[in-house]
């Protein structure tokens, strides 16, 4: 096991329309926007209910010339100080033709430290190496790393020593979805993630994350 992970922190989703998904979620499933990065070149909303958390991406227009927007950066520009926060934070760009859930980032102590550990026994494809984001309440460590499924990819993220309501980058948000009535929803956290693997890969699958982050296939007629 290269990597041990301590919790589930927050599922991503790549989307066309941030407004409508948000809406879905808050008014369905009562989930609340309680934190949001919005600028003239990003917008990204984390919504949460219970433990269970959502940031939810939209993607880029696609450029006249068929190439994907230009504005949709790496956060390696922005933690090299750049004030254009042009960047998808704590996730890498889906190019995906749909709106996809494409990111389930995981809370790691250490993320140097696991990184070096998958890239030493050649188990991963990292799209964004370890970097350092930080504000005046902390810092935060992150590394985005492809799975072996699909569009797949895991962040690796260190907030440990961050005191902020979410993350750096992102700000809080109050408002009526706040006051929704949570009884009608009683939603407290992700019981489990389901990805679909094209037929026969199941056995390369599993064993790329037993090996990777030490998780074991369990059978659930026995439980």
């Amino acid at each position: 096991m290269a990597a041990p992970l301590s919790r589930l922190h927050h599922v991503s989703l790549h989307v066309s329309n941030v407004d409508k998904v948000a809406h879905e979620l808050v008014s369905r499933f009562q989930f609340n926007v309680f934190a949001a990065r919005l600028t003239d070149r990003a917008r990204q909303l984390a919504l949460r209910r219970g433990s269970a958390v959502f940031v939810v991406n939209e993607r880029p227009n696609e450029a006249l010339n068929g190439h994907q927007s230009r504005v949709w950066s790496s956060a390696a520009a922005a933690a090299a100080g750049e004030h254009r926060d042009s960047g998808c934070l704590y996730g890498a760009h889906a190019h995906y033709p749909v709106d996809t859930v494409s990111n389930v980032c995981f809370e790691v102590r250490g993320v140097e430290r696991a990184s070096r550990a998958l890239r030493d026994q050649g188990l991963c494809e990292f799209l964004q190496p370890p970097t350092e984001l930080r504000d005046e309440r902390g810092p935060v460590t992150f590394s985005v790393l492809r799975s072996p499924v699909g569009n797949v990819c895991h962040t690796l993220l260190d907030s440990s020593q961050y005191r902020g309501l979410f993350l750096p980058g992102f700000h809080q948000v109050g408002g009526a979805s706040q006051t929704a009535d949570h009884s009608q929803c009683p939603i407290t956290h992700f019981d489990h993630i389901t990805l679909a693997c094209p037929r026969g890969s199941t056995a390369r699958v599993t064993r790329w994350y037993r090996d990777s982050f030490g998780l074991r296939r369990f059978f659930i007629d026995r439980y």
